[in-house]
Parts: structure tokens; C-alpha cells; sequence
């Protein structure tokens, strides 16, 4: 008897390490165990993903505090704003930092819906982050070569983002009633930025954390503008949408 179990329990065995479909399979605990473990695997790659996110657009926020702080350190140090101070090459005295036109305005200032388009951003708006990395009030800025000329995009003369591909262009103006000097997040160095760098999911994590969760009032606005707008009807982010369709510009003041 004990000889024909042993017998019994080496066949089961052999069919399921052969993978021969026999009398005793893997039981219904067995396939459960499986799919649980599989759920968990799972689950932790999603969640994993979802943290690195979170930890990105984190970095968006902590950046743009830290340039916030630089600019009103300029303005403490300096008595003017950076890009617009009329002084600058004389004072800082640092190669390549353009003076400003020392009219208080930073550029030309945007108009209503202008703010994420070109609306003629011009040489203060690119000596902004000049002045600030002479004035050793940021870093990550590649200040250009040659005394007294604008801080091109394309040479180095805007800042980096956290995000890669993403950079900071700097505009004072209107949008939506709400005046102030911006910080627009963007894709590339040019003065129109090349491509949206968030989505409307990311863009809603950031305002629900951060601000009022309207993209048209409060510290962060979103873009409402083109075909592929981030603001919905509600002038508010749909959390669902996760296609890259958003700018955001962020208050310095």
C-alpha cells in the first residue's frame, strides 16, 4: 500500500515537472497564490512609477521657491528687478550681464493671453536669470562670454529645469486679471517654447498641492490656449487627461 502511494505521489510529481496534464494539477490555493503575487508585483511597479512622478513635479515647486527667494534677494540687494536693473553691469560687474532699462518692467509686459506665447520677450527677459547667477543668487545659468550682451537662450542664458528638456523663461505681464512677473515652465530654450511639458494630470497634482486648484487665479496659472488647451471649461485640470498639453507659469512676486 505504502509502495503504491510513493508510486502514485512520484507520478503526480513528474507530470507537473514535465508539464504533463495529470491527475493532480496545481490546485485552485496554488493559482491563487500566483495571481496575489502577481497583483503585488504589480501594484508596486505602478505605485513606484507614481512616486517618481510626484518626487519630479516636487522638484518643480522647491525650484520655483528657490528662485522666488533669489529674486526678492536681488531686489533687497540691488533696490531693482533682475533683467530690468539699469546698473547691472557696472555693480555686479561680472562679464557678459547686460544692463536693464531700469523702467520697472521686465521685457515688454504680456497682454491678456499673451502670457504663454512669445509677446515679445527680449533681452531683459533673458538677462533675468543673468543677473541673478552673477549676483551668485542661483545656479545651473551658463552666463554669456562677452561684456554687456543678452543672455541668448540658445547659448545658455535661461535656466534649467528639474525635468529633463524643461527650462524657466521669465515674463511680466496679465493673464486672466492676475498681474506679476512669471516663471514659465517650459520645453526648450527658445522664446516660444517648442512643446507642452505637462499634462493636465500633472499640472492638477501640483495646483491641488500647492495653490488654489484654478489655472486661472492664485500663484500658478495654466495655459488655455491653441487646440490642446490645459484648462477645461471649468478652468480647472482634468485629472484623466495624461497627454502632454500644459504649460504652467508660476508668480515671482
Amino acid at each position: 500500500m505504502f509502495r503504491n502511494w510513493l508510486v502514485s505521489q512520484e507520478r503526480a510529481l513528474r507530470a507537473r515537472l514535465e508539464g504533463v496534464k495529470g491527475e493532480e494539477g496545481f490546485t485552485l490555493i496554488e493559482m491563487s497564490i500566483v495571481l496575489v503575487i502577481i497583483g503585488l508585483l504589480i501594484g508596486g511597479v505602478l505605485k513606484g512609477q507614481e512616486l517618481i512622478d510626484s518626487t519630479r513635479l516636487k522638484s518643480v515647486v522647491t525650484q520655483w521657491d528657490a528662485v522666488k527667494a533669489a529674486t526678492n534677494g536681488f531686489q533687497d540687494r540691488y533696490n531693482a528687478m533682475p533683467g530690468d536693473y539699469g546698473q547691472a553691469n557696472n555693480v555686479i560687474r561680472a562679464t557678459g550681464v547686460a544692463n536693464g532699462g531700469g523702467d520697472g518692467i521686465i521685457g515688454t509686459a504680456a497682454a491678456d493671453t499673451e502670457l504663454f506665447g512669445a509677446n515679445g520677450i527680449n533681452v531683459e527677459n533673458l538677462n533675468f536669470w543673468a543677473h541673478l547667477a552673477a549676483a551668485n543668487l542661483v545656479s545651473g545659468v551658463t552666463v554669456g562670454t562677452t561684456a554687456d550682451t543678452a543672455q541668448a537662450a540658445a547659448n545658455g542664458g535661461i535656466m534649467p529645469g528639474r525635468i529633463a528638456n524643461t527650462f524657466w523663461t521669465v515674463i511680466e505681464g496679465t493673464d486672466s486679471a492676475d498681474y506679476s512677473v512669471w516663471a514659465r515652465l517650459q520645453i526648450g530654450t527658445g522664446i516660444t517654447a517648442s512643446s507642452d511639458p505637462l499634462s493636465p494630470k500633472q499640472a492638477a497634482e501640483i495646483e491641488r498641492k500647492y495653490d488654489d486648484q484654478s489655472g486661472i487665479t492664485g500663484s500658478i496659472h495654466g495655459s488655455n490656449v491653441g487646440a490642446a488647451a490645459c484648462l477645461n471649461a471649468a478652468n480647472g485640470y482634468d485629472a484623466l487627461l495624461t497627454n502632454k498639453r500644459c504649460f504652467l507659469a508660476f508668480s515671482l512676486q
